[in-house]
């Protein structure tokens, strides 16, 4: 059992946790419609729309974590369903934003810092958590390289060139909303990895091979340019 000043920041983490699920739902709805709109294969529609459910069931697995500690923290107001991308885009090339920034980025990023997480965590509800939302972060993610295929097929050589100058954007939003919030960035903390909250150090590393390995090869693999991405990566050498 933690002390109360241990469990009121590990909550804190899971609160933060919480909420990104929560953002995550209202994104992946989002992009479900998105993807109707422009006509994407019916399966992919599909696999955004189920996604969106899931980030919720992850958010209320979070508040039990929160609950378990014994720690009261408000409920959390709606998410802010915000359109992703910058102002210029067309509804085809916003909808690929999206997909790419959500799935291929935030999504394979959230994938790798909870595998990180597994093999730290003791055995109980928090790991158990972390393993259920891992498996689901992995099929998200598929969903983002999914229709950058379908789109490289329907549009040839060079369809989505155009993504390359987002990469960097892209990454600062994801780490900076989704990543920075679930690690404890104070060095005289004790250390909670075993209730599923990473140290700085072990989150750049973690963010630095997902982008290297995972992400950049895949950008390039569909013709976009994953210098910057690989610039961004580099900043936690």
């Amino acid at each position: 059992m933690l002390a109360t000043d241990a469990a009121r920041a590990v909550a804190s983490i899971w609160q933060a946790r919480e909420r990104i699920e929560l953002e995550a739902a209202a994104l992946f709805d989002g992009l479900a419609g998105q993807l109707a709109d422009i006509g994407a294969p019916r399966a992919l529609v599909t696999m955004a729309r189920e996604a969106g459910d899931d980030e919720r069931a992850h958010a209320v697995m979070c508040r039990a974590i929160v609950d378990e500690l014994g720690v009261e923290l408000p409920p959390l107001p709606p998410p802010d369903a915000a359109p992703l991308g910058p102002a210029g885009l067309d509804k085809r090339q916003r909808a690929l934003y999206a997909a790419v920034a959500i799935s291929c980025v935030t999504e394979t990023l959230s994938a790798a810092l909870l595998l990180a997480m597994n093999d730290r965590a003791q055995p109980g509800r928090i790991r158990d958590t972390v393993h259920h939302i891992l498996r689901d972060e992995i099929s998200h993610s598929r969903l983002g390289w999914a229709l950058l295929a379908a789109e490289r097929e329907r549009g040839g050589e060079g369809a989505l060139t155009w993504l390359s100058a987002h990469l960097e954007p892209m990454l600062a939003e994801a780490v900076s909303a989704d990543v920075e919030p679930m690690f404890e960035s104070r060095a005289e903390r004790p250390d909670y990895s075993a209730h599923g909250v990473l140290r700085r150090e072990q989150v750049g590393s973690v963010v630095r091979e997902a982008i290297e390995q995972v992400i950049a090869p895949g950008l390039r693999e569909h013709g976009i340019d994953p210098a910057a991405a690989l610039r961004f990566a580099a900043r936690y050498g």
